[in-house]
């Protein structure tokens, strides 16, 4: 009796606070939905960092030099459009028949769009493979074509965008800014060793990434203007190790011992971002966003610990060992966009620079590679019928496609590693008359060429991302207590 007392006064406390609370602060409307977005939001932040720390998320070898390949920042829908987004904002005024609203990692501008009382939650994970195809030397001493494949998988973004004012709104962000992933094993050729015991079988392998967490800012200047700035914070390891395996190919009596170094890479550093979107109105419901966006430069004295030892699997013997930084550059990053859409059509076109000469070292006397700038152009195209139809479900599909083309920091022997890729992709809405979606993107391309002392890589990379948009239903305050 005395617990049941309790707890009826305890609930009318309970709800003296939040009637008081919902008065005096309007602005920061509480709703199940947004706690149980900021719930998911730090769940997944915890997978997602423990995924990328201990797991390769891709295989490549031009991930070896460096801090690995660079990952523009987008969603699985952006994706399935050739990962157009530095223009791309959320809108809810081209009409009843189409509605759009997108997370934008890449320009902090475009969270100051997001409608009054709302939230937009958006997570995804990215399954990659590959098939290289390289020369290297075989058992016998012969110099042939060789190629192998991999495939992996990981968590790839998760983002937050919440209203503050009418003007003003908040962007959350975790996502990959480099990956590391490689295994490769080939035949040396010293003819002093072939001829006396047999081969030496180099086995390189590396793991890690750098990831970056970003708060963003974002406001309306006017109508159709907005400016944001973000704040974020670079962190991650890299682990690398080489190989040397003495293979006896004169006698199998005689076994040897393998030598091998690793190395780990800690990254960690602030870094701004800025952006700008402005909006022309070309017709009834169509509208072309110009954007653009800054990133500033980077400079890490990186933490390094390196090792040189000889074991035979059982007992090691170091043989040196170095503790030391690493400076590392990541550069200045500017990006341009513009993005057309109407009730039915969006079209996208991105282009972004970076130079990274001088940003890190590559052993260019023993390697071959140098640095360069890197640049890569991004064209997008989708097509809705009817977001909001009630009747054929085929309607309220979204359909796309879209081509990238870029050229890597990397050169070697003088050639600049390009790439180029297509995409296609589908949004689908969870439920009829909702902003919901599963996004489903599969791109698929090509990098490098299959010449003598190079490798060819084709690879495809298959995201699914999901979309939930809290509106006015989550927002509402209670009449009755």
């Amino acid at each position: 009796m005395i617990r049941a007392i309790v707890d009826v006064k305890l609930n009318c406390l309970i709800g003296m606070i939040i009637r008081e609370t919902e008065k005096n602060y309007n602005i920061w409307q509480i709703s199940r939905f947004t706690i149980l977005v900021v719930a998911m939001f730090l769940l997944s932040f915890q997978v997602g960092y423990s995924q990328t720390s201990h797991s390769p998320n891709t295989f490549s070898p031009y991930t070896m030099y460096g801090l690995g390949d660079c990952v523009s920042p987008t969603t699985a829908s952006q994706r399935g459009m050739g990962g157009v987004c530095v223009a791309m904002r959320p809108n809810m005024y081209v009409g009843p028949s189409g509605v759009h609203m997108e997370v934008n990692y890449m320009n902090p501008a475009s969270v100051a769009f997001m409608p009054p009382k709302t939230a937009l939650f958006s997570f995804g994970g990215v399954c990659r493979g590959y098939l290289g195809q390289g020369w290297g030397y075989d058992y016998s001493g012969n110099y042939v074509s060789t190629r192998g494949a991999r495939n992996s998988a990981s968590m790839n973004d998760i983002g937050l965008s919440v209203p503050i004012s009418r003007t003003l709104a908040l962007g959350l962000s975790l996502v990959p800014t480099t990956i590391v992933g490689y295994r490769i094993t080939s035949i040396g050729n010293e003819e002093d060793i072939s001829q006396s015991i047999g081969r030496t079988l180099y086995t390189y392998t590396g793991e890690g990434g750098v990831s970056e967490f970003k708060a963003s800012l974002g406001g309306r200047i006017t109508k159709n203007f907005s400016i944001g700035a973000s704040i974020g914070y670079y962190f991650g390891n890299i682990d690398k190790s080489c190989q040397a395996t003495m293979v006896n190919m004169i006698s199998s009596e005689t076994s040897y011992r393998y030598v091998a170094n690793t190395s780990n890479l800690h990254i960690s550093e602030w870094f701004l971002d800025a952006g700008f979107i402005y909006t022309f109105r070309l017709s009834k419901d169509g509208y072309l966003n110009v954007g653009g966006t800054f990133r500033s430069a980077s400079f890490i004295d990186a933490p390094t610990n390196k090792a040189t030892y000889v074991t035979d699997g059982t007992a090691m013997d170091t043989i040196s060992t170095y503790s030391g930084n690493d400076e590392i550059k990541i550069p200045l990053k500017i990006a341009g966009g513009l993005f057309y859409n109407n009730s039915k059509i969006s079209v996208g076109l991105d282009y972004e620079f970076q130079d990274y000469s001088g940003a890190f070292d590559t052993s260019y006397e023993t390697t071959g590679y140098s640095l360069s700038t890197q640049s890569q152009i991004r064209l997008g195209f989708a097509y809705t019928p009817n977001q909001f139809d009630l009747y054929e479900t085929y309607k309220r599909l979204t359909y796309k496609a879209g081509f990238k083309y870029g050229k890597s920091y990397l050169v070697k022997d003088g050639y600049q590693m390009k790439s180029g890729s297509f995409t296609l992709g589908l949004d689908i809405p969870l439920k009829r008359g909702t902003l919901n979606k599963v996004s489903i993107a599969l791109e698929v391309g090509m990098r490098g060429k299959h010449i003598e002392g190079q490798i060819k890589e084709s690879f495809y990379k298959l995201n699914v991302g999901f979309a939930f948009f809290g509106d006015d239903m989550w927002f509402h305050r209670r009449k009755f207590y």
